[in-house]
C-alpha cells in the first residue's frame, strides 16, 4: 500500500517556484525527503499493547511497522516522496476490510505532517 499527497499553493508560490527552473529540484528535495521521513516515523508510533482502544493497530508481530518506509525521487515533473508499508495486509489495517475495521496509521501521519511539510518548503524557498 502506497499513499501520496500533493500539495497545491497559492499563485505567487508557484511562480516563485517556476522562477527557481533547474535548481527547485535541489533545493526541494531535503525538504520533501525530510517530511516523508517523519510521516513514516508518526506511522510507526504508538502501536504497544492497547493501542486499539485510542484507534490504533496493536503491534502483535512488528512485521507491519517494520515494512514501513518512505522513498523519495525526482525527476522531470518534480519532487515525490511515497510512504508506504510494505505487507499484503496492510491496505486491510489502514483502510479496514469485510470483517475487521480500520485502524489508521498512514493517513493521519500524513495529514499531522502537513504544517512540517511547509515549514520545510518555506526554509528552502
Amino acid at each position: 500500500m502506497t499513499m501520496q499527497s500533493t500539495v497545491v499553493g497559492a499563485d505567487e508560490v508557484v511562480a516563485k517556484l517556476l522562477g527557481l527552473g533547474a535548481t527547485i529540484n535541489d533545493r526541494v528535495f531535503p525538504a520533501v525527503d525530510a517530511t516523508g521521513a517523519q510521516v513514516v516515523n508518526d506511522a510507526k508510533a504508538h502501536h504497544e499493547s492497547g493501542a486499539h482502544s485510542a484507534g490504533r493497530y496493536e503491534n502483535k508481530t512488528t512485521l507491519l511497522t517494520n515494512s514501513m518506509m518512505s522513498r523519495t525521487k525526482a525527476d522531470r515533473a518534480g519532487v515525490t516522496s511515497a510512504a508506504s508499508a510494505n505487507r499484503d495486509y496492510a491496505a486491510d489495517v489502514e483502510l479496514g476490510s469485510e470483517d475487521n475495521r480500520p485502524y489508521p496509521y498512514m493517513y493521519p501521519a500524513l495529514v499531522g505532517n502537513m504544517d512540517l511539510f511547509i515549514q520545510n518548503l518555506k526554509k528552502v524557498l
